[in-house]
Formats: C-alpha cells, structure tokens, sequence
C-alpha cells in the first residue's frame, strides 16, 4: 500500500504544512505594528534631518552674504 513514492509525498506534504503552520503562528500583530511605527519613524527622521540641514546651510549662507555686503559697502564709503 505505501510505496517509496507515497511516503516521500507524504512527508514532504506533512514538512510544507508545518512550515506553513510555523509561518501563521509567528504573525504577531503587536510586533508587526511596532515594526511598522517604527520604519515610518526612520523615514520621517531621516527626511526631516535632511531639511534640516538643507535649510542650515542656507541660513548659514544667506549669513555669511549679509556680512559680505556690509564689508564691500564700507570699503566703497
């Protein structure tokens, strides 16, 4: 009745719906959503951080150009 072919089937069937089963049970929602949060987290610093310094170098430019036109106004005075 069970031939080599037959239970090779069997077993590979039976590894497949424990590793399926395996999978299903570590689906934790908890973690999932605090997996979630926490790339969004990520994201939304490392965007902001950007900006950040984008707009630091910018003021820090428009700085520097004021203290350059006051310096070339006095030396035409």
């Amino acid at each position: 009745m069970w031939n080599m072919k037959n239970t090779m089937l069997f077993v590979a069937s039976l590894v497949a719906v424990i590793l399926i089963s395996m999978s299903m049970a570590s689906a934790n929602p908890v973690y999932n959503w605090f997996e979630t949060e926490k790339n969004k987290t990520i994201e939304f610093q490392k965007k902001n951080w950007a900006d950040g310094k984008k707009q630091l170098a910018q003021t820090k430019q428009s700085i520097l150009n004021l203290f350059k036109k006051v310096t070339s106004n006095d030396s035409q005075n």
